[in-house]
Parts: structure tokens; C-alpha cells; sequence
């Protein structure tokens, strides 16, 4: 038996917005500096140029790179491409795997005058202490189909909440 991630829509409007901003950014370095006067510089295009790095990294790094990630598993390996599925694909054996962590992600969002709290679940797949992936419910359409093959045939870990320098570090190492 074979399982392989499918994501929402929402998660190519990730990638879409991510080029909107990597595009903004490249436009910001482009753009003649003598055209304008010095106030305007400081005053608008710094903010500008601020917000769309930090935006960019946002939706580049820690979404796309750390979180959207394309799984495929079968009886005998998992294999894991980071960023969209764009990435290089990992290989790993399913019996090196140690087992997985499982944790909600509580997001508040507001629909008209009133904020609620969605609350996403997560796996992540351990092997040698490290996390090699993560699964979402919030951007995986059959998340619960690979977390009923998941909870199968590897063993449950408890539950974990990594913080943000543990999820740079892993994506860094990937």
C-alpha cells in the first residue's frame, strides 16, 4: 500500500503570493535611486523594501521550505520532498524511522466581526532525533490518510511543539 500527500488549493496561492514578493523585492533593488529625493527614499520605499523581505522570508522559508512538503509512503520508505515538491526528494527506510511527534497549531482568524480559532494538526516524523517531515492538516487534503498509515506502522512519540530556531535549523540541514 502506497500513500502519496495531495495539498489544497491554497497552498499554490502560497507560491503564487511568494512570487508576487520575491518579484517586489527584485523590483525594489531595480529601481533607479536618482528618480527620487532622498524623504521619499527614507519614508516609503524603505518600509516597502522592509515588508517585502520580511513577508518573503516568511512565506518562503518557514512556510514553503519548512512546512509544504510533498510525502510519499509506501511498506518499506518515505520519501520526502520539501518546498512545494520542488525540492531534491529524501529517501528514508521506514523501519530507520523512530516514530512521530503529533501537535496542534492554533490559528485565530477573523470571518466578519468575529475571530475564531481554527486549530490544525501536525505530524512530524523523526529519525535520529531529528525531524525529516512534516505533515499538516492545514495544507495536506488527505492528511488524515497518511496519519492513519503513519500511526500503523510507526510509533507514536507523544506530543512536541518545535520551536522557530529548531525548525530553521532542521530546514537548514535538510
Amino acid at each position: 500500500m502506497s500513500v502519496k500527500s495531495k495539498f489544497y488549493i491554497s497552498v499554490y496561492f502560497v507560491l503564487i503570493a511568494n512570487v508576487f514578493y520575491i518579484s517586489f523585492f527584485i523590483l525594489l533593488l531595480l529601481v533607479p535611486t536618482y528618480s527620487f529625493n532622498q524623504f521619499y527614499e527614507l519614508i516609503v520605499l524603505l518600509p516597502m523594501f522592509l515588508f517585502s523581505l520580511t513577508m518573503g522570508f516568511n512565506i518562503f522559508f518557514l512556510e514553503g521550505i519548512l512546512k509544504i512538503n510533498s510525502i510519499k509512503i509506501n511498506n518499506h520508505e518515505i520519501l520526502v520532498k520539501k518546498g512545494w515538491g520542488l525540492l531534491k526528494e529524501k529517501k528514508y527506510r521506514l523501519k530507520d524511522i523512530e516514530g512521530f511527534y503529533n501537535y496542534t497549531r492554533k490559528v485565530r482568524r477573523k470571518k466578519g466581526f468575529v475571530y475564531t480559532i481554527d486549530e490544525y494538526k501536525y505530524l512530524l516524523l523523526v529519525q535520529n532525533g531529528k525531524i525529516v517531515a512534516r505533515i499538516s492538516q492545514q495544507y495536506h487534503k488527505n492528511y488524515r490518510e497518511i496519519a492513519n498509515f503513519t500511526q500503523k506502522h510507526l510509533l507514536h512519540l507523544g506530543h512536541k511543539k518545535p520551536g522557530l530556531l529548531s525548525e530553521i535549523k532542521d530546514a537548514v540541514k535538510f
